[in-house]
């Protein structure tokens, strides 16, 4: 009881003297008479007005491994297109990707001739595809109350990390800002692309139209007629097991031996495929990346890829295609200031080819849709 009437002479002390020193102030006689309310400043609030300069300064001292990051940042993690691709690195314009092909023209000795010269017209079939880079941008913009919230999420995880063993625990807020907001993003966006895209270079400019994706790239080789899709129809764990062996089983005999073979499902195809197959052998647990092979063919690898939409399997070989990501020259990146907003500016380049499709008429790619 002592205690509570000592906080409150105290708090009375204290109010009478604010307003003794704001009447004895002319600059403040105006001010309307009444009980002071005092508000305490935002514990660890975010100075944003040199948001700019900070993370300027963070990505001039670790511009590298920014940049190496958003570049193969595709290639690392859950789904990670190093199952899907073979990465190029370096290229900033465009790459061929030359091939030669040659159908056999070993004969048999014919034993009243053999010195006569027999050829085997045709078969020698040159391609040169070509994997085009193609320019990226991004422009990111942070309004003040929107990365004061992102600042107090900030706060909570790492009250949260404090108490682990998280190599995270010490991350500071501009870190968290790349790593786990910016970057993660960037990779998002770049992944949705890969898949989604198709080139347009005209008004309205939007991330769906950077590049050629894996399913515009399909697409045109149907439309071409380099690659005959098999309608598969619905399909259900009663039959997708037929259904995508039907597709795997349209590649020439020697793809479907290849090392790097990969059978790439959709998100509704690989949940029938997969539930037929605990079915088939009786499991009732949930399957591991590359644990899943098509039958006979422990080289041909089942991926489940949720970026593709129209094609419901793709049987191809990983080697044969390529993808390339530029994250711009380093110092390019750019932070600004401006009317209570931090803003971002980043570029980039990205393609996607397959270095032969179907040549000959022998199957490398068979496509389910």
């Amino acid at each position: 009881m002592r205690n509570r009437k000592v906080k409150r002479k105290i708090g009375r002390n204290i109010e009478k003297a604010i307003k003794s020193a704001l009447n004895n102030d002319s600059r403040t006689a105006s001010l309307p008479q009444g009980p002071i309310i005092l508000f305490a400043a935002p514990v660890n609030s975010l100075n944003t007005s040199t948001l700019a300069a900070q993370l300027t300064a963070y990505y001039q001292e670790h511009m590298e491994g920014i940049h190496s990051e958003l570049e193969l940042s595709l290639f690392e993690g859950p789904f990670s297109l190093e199952r899907n691709f073979t990465t190029l690195t370096g290229i900033e314009d465009e790459y061929v990707l030359s091939s030669v092909t040659m159908s056999s023209f070993i004969r048999q000795i014919v034993p009243t001739d053999s010195s006569t010269f027999n050829p085997v017209g045709g078969e020698i079939i040159p391609d040169a595809r070509i994997l085009k880079m193609r320019d990226f941008q991004g422009d990111l913009q942070f309004k003040d109350d929107e990365i004061q919230r992102t600042h107090l999420m900030y706060q909570s995880r790492m009250k949260q990390l404090a108490k682990s063993d998280s190599p995270n625990k010490t991350q500071t807020f501009i870190e968290y800002l790349f790593w786990e907001v910016i970057m993660k993003r960037a990779k998002r966006d770049l992944r949705t692309a890969v898949f989604k895209a198709t080139f347009d270079n005209t008004a309205p400019y939007s991330l769906l139209k950077i590049m050629n994706g894996f399913e515009k790239i399909i697409s045109d080789e149907i439309v071409a007629t380099a690659i005959t899709a098999i309608a598969l129809g619905s399909i259900t764990p009663a039959n997708a097991i037929v259904k995508v062996e039907s597709v795997f089983d349209t590649l020439d005999e020697a793809v479907k031996t290849a090392d790097d073979l990969i059978v790439s499902l959709n998100t509704p195809t690989f949940t029938a495929y997969s539930r037929a197959e605990q079915l088939s052998l009786g499991r009732n647990s949930t399957y591991s990346e590359g644990q899943l092979k098509i039958a006979n063919f422990p080289n041909a690898t089942v991926i489940h890829e949720p970026d593709q939409v129209a094609t419901k399997v793709a049987c191809y070989r990983k080697g044969q295609a390529f993808l390339s990501t530029h994250s711009g020259n380093e110092g390019t990146w750019e932070f600004q200031r401006f009317n209570k907003e931090t803003k971002m500016m980043l570029t980039g380049k990205i393609g996607l080819q397959f270095q032969t499709i179907n040549p000959g008429g022998k199957n490398n790619i068979a496509i389910g849709q």
